[in-house]
């Protein structure tokens, strides 16, 4: 450290030897020698009166006075130092502290992999990225051998030549219009007792409910022809989409679970939708329709709860999914055309994808640990190959089924 430089400093001067330095300090003969010999460093003298056998020196790491290929290595205790015109080595033990960190510093530079490795690892990032798959997922490719902070760096470097799209995280500042209104009139005079936020929290409490579903739709443009709904499975962080005409009515929305009720059975379908959280939305109003089994008509199939009016952050998860859809579906893009099978496409690519907060599993992965691979069937999502992901616009999926 500093200390014991100064320290070595101070006995070069004083004309000390390596063993007698050496014991001083407590540390081996060589660390002395390698110490001085690694950090000494060279300074030209501005005039000088005689000729010495010890001034006899270069810039080059080897030199022709004798006093500096043997131990002292440094010109701090000769006597003809201040006369001598040829250069001189010193040490000094502030300069060698700053020559090691800036060698310490230095040696942890550069990309640790041979140029033919890191072609193939940049390529690997490059492609990823172009296909919409996230730094986590791409890391999780057993041929990166490099952390997610590690493969950031090179990008930040410009090591490998690609962007990153977090428009998604900016800070964005708006001036929101002052309005009296939260809710929407529709929902005036309707009767959720029972199933506010409130009786969520105590229903999930009371019946120890460890999984359930987040419902909202994903805004579009008003002159779009379809809309797109997204359920989002805790904990499981799986997301299941479907589209709709715009101008679509509840009872649409209530025949798409009637559907997956016919496809999965009364059973399954009240083992993965027997608990859904959503706003309130008007097409989400009657819950007794949505409670109510299609199959069997006396039972109950799922319980539905609702939000309190302009309370996102209770079902902060649907809204972190509508965040990552946006990749998908753009704010600016007017959403039609969407088919079946592009929905499919779409949600086997979504719930393909390494996650963080599944500790590197994907939720295909995690939905068919949970409910089996047949479920995942009648729902139509399909297994994605890590490489193969992709999460792009959505007119792209309609170009990869031609």
């Amino acid at each position: 450290d500093l200390v014991k430089r100064i320290r070595i400093e101070a006995y070069l001067n004083l004309g000390k030897s390596a063993s007698f330095i050496a014991r001083e300090l407590k540390v081996n003969k060589s660390t002395i020698t390698r110490e001085i010999s690694n950090n000494r460093y060279i300074i030209k003298p501005e005039s000088c009166k005689c000729e010495c056998e010890c001034a006899k020196c270069n810039k080059k790491p080897i030199y022709d006075c004798k006093s500096r290929n043997t131990f002292p290595y440094v010109c701090n205790a000769c006597p003809f130092k201040d006369n001598c015109t040829k250069d001189k080595t010193v040490y000094s033990g502030i300069v060698a502290q700053n020559i090691s960190n800036k060698r310490r510093k230095s040696s942890r530079e550069g990309i640790d992999l041979t140029n033919e490795n890191f072609k193939i690892l940049a390529k690997l990032v490059k492609d990823g990225i172009e296909k919409g798959q996230s730094i986590f997922h791409i890391c999780k490719n057993k041929e990166i051998k490099r952390s997610i902070k590690t493969v950031y760096n090179y990008i930040k470097k410009g090591y490998i030549d690609c962007k990153i799209d977090d428009s998604s995280k900016k800070l964005k500042f708006k001036k929101r219009k002052n309005k009296n209104q939260y809710d929407y009139r529709e929902n005036f005079g309707i009767n959720r007792i029972g199933r506010t936020f409130k009786d969520f929290i105590k229903y999930k409490i009371k019946n120890n409910v460890s999984s359930y579903v987040q419902m909202d739709f994903l805004g579009s443009r008003k002159d779009s022809d379809q809309q797109i709904l997204t359920l989002h499975f805790l904990p499981l962080e799986f997301i299941y989409i479907a589209v709709f005409d715009k101008k679509c009515t509840v009872d649409d929305v209530v025949n798409l679970f009637n559907n997956l009720e016919k496809k999965l059975g009364f059973e399954d379908f009240n083992r993965i939708f027997h608990t859904v959280l959503t706003d309130r939305d008007i097409l989400f109003n009657k819950y007794e329709s949505f409670e109510q089994s299609s199959l069997e008509k006396s039972k109950k199939r799922m319980n539905i709860f609702y939000c309190n009016p302009a309370s996102s952050s209770q079902k902060a998860n649907v809204e972190n999914s509508n965040n990552q859809l946006r990749k998908i579906f753009l704010k600016d893009d007017v959403i039609q055309d969407v088919t079946s099978s592009m929905i499919s496409e779409i949600n086997s690519n979504l719930n393909s994808r390494y996650l963080a907060s599944l500790d590197g599993m994907t939720a295909y992965e995690a939905f068919n640990l949970a409910y089996g691979e047949e479920i995942l069937k009648a729902l139509n999502v399909n297994y994605v190959e890590s490489n193969n992901v992709r999460i792009l616009n959505y007119k792209s999926y309609a170009i990869i089924q031609t």
